[in-house]
């Protein structure tokens, strides 16, 4: 899972080893950081017009190397 790679959250609340979860609300952000490489799926819940819909979703997180 992807809590193991997690080094830094913000507005996101729980445990680091139980997930990440956020409400967020207009002109809102959240941010993780991962200290480790590989892919991230997650998925988005919206509401919109008073209905809820998800959009799926998936980051590939790079090791770091300087030029």
């Amino acid at each position: 899972m992807y809590w193991n790679k997690l080094s830094c959250r913000n507005n996101f609340a729980g445990h680091f080893y139980s997930g990440a979860d956020t409400d967020l609300q207009p002109n809102e952000s959240a941010s993780l950081c991962f200290d480790k490489p590989g892919t991230i799926c997650y998925v988005v819940r919206m509401e919109i017009d008073d209905r809820e819909t998800t959009e799926p979703g998936q980051v590939q997180i790079e090791a770091f190397s300087e030029r």
